[in-house]
């Protein structure tokens, strides 16, 4: 190339030769999945204390619930909204049979991180990350598997 030329990134038709394609962010899906993981998900590790507690009135579940949330809600739906927004990109390559079974992973992973988010937050000491997650993971793999089946049936996912 001769001194002084600027390189075209054009191809001879002028146009440009390659394609990046982006998966486009759908606030639908994001949010169906914040939600649910946002606030079903500490009403599950409340019916899960509670359960394990042999049972509470239903004035401290709700209370409990309005706690936890508080705790476990801007973690949960964080992780629920990106979690939302990995199966609804992941669902135009696969079948929905495999979209379930990283749905399972996906609730696994990121329900194991919600507690660690929490104590980032300032709530709860590292004792406590030990003790609740055993229940973290049962209320991860319940989201996610909720929020698959939401995507599905409102079809938010992409077809293969």
């Amino acid at each position: 190339m001769p001194r002084g030329k600027v390189a075209s990134m054009t191809d001879a038709d002028g146009e440009f030769p390659f394609t990046f394609k982006r998966p486009k962010l759908d606030l639908r899906a994001a949010l169906t999945g914040g939600v649910v993981c946002g606030m079903v998900g500490p009403l599950i590790g409340v019916a899960i204390a509670a359960l394990r507690d042999r049972g509470w009135p239903v004035a401290d579940l709700l209370f409990g619930w309005f706690v936890a949330v508080l705790a476990y809600g801007l973690p949960g739906f964080v992780l629920g909204a990106v979690g939302a927004h990995v199966l609804r990109y992941r669902s135009a390559r696969v079948r929905f049979s495999r979209v379930m079974y990283e749905a399972l992973a996906i609730g696994v992973a990121f329900g194991a991180l919600v507690p660690f988010g929490s104590w980032m937050l300032g709530w709860g000491g590292r004792e406590s990350i030990v003790e609740l997650l055993p229940t973290a993971l049962i209320a991860g793999v319940s989201c996610s598997v909720i929020v698959a089946l939401l995507l599905r049936n409102w079809n938010l996912l992409r077809h293969a």
